[in-house]
């Protein structure tokens, strides 16, 4: 008796593409890095906020779009985008 697998046969797109191997998880960083950046130039968060809180609101987006576009590790971005933001705050506070 032939198992389902050999029933059905080989379950690739016609067009070759395998989705599953697209790291969604980067895109996906990317894009949420594009958006946030647009919003917070848009948003002019230095009229509202005090210049030190504004400026270390500017470091995700830049974790964002790092963690997308290279190949580093989740952790290893969060520890250089938390050294931005304390490195922005304190540059903005003194």
């Amino acid at each position: 008796m032939p198992s389902k697998r050999e029933l059905i046969g080989d379950l690739d797109p016609p067009d070759g593409r395998d989705y599953s191997t697209f790291q969604w998880n980067r895109i996906t960083s990317f894009v949420a890095g594009i958006v946030t950046t647009i919003v917070y130039f848009w948003a002019d968060l230095f009229v509202y906020l005090p210049d030190w809180i504004a400026a270390v609101l500017s470091a995700p987006p830049v974790g964002l779009l790092l963690y997308g576009l290279t190949s580093w590790t989740w952790q290893e971005t969060s520890k250089l985008i938390f050294g931005l933001a304390v490195g922005s705050a304190l540059a903005a506070y003194i």
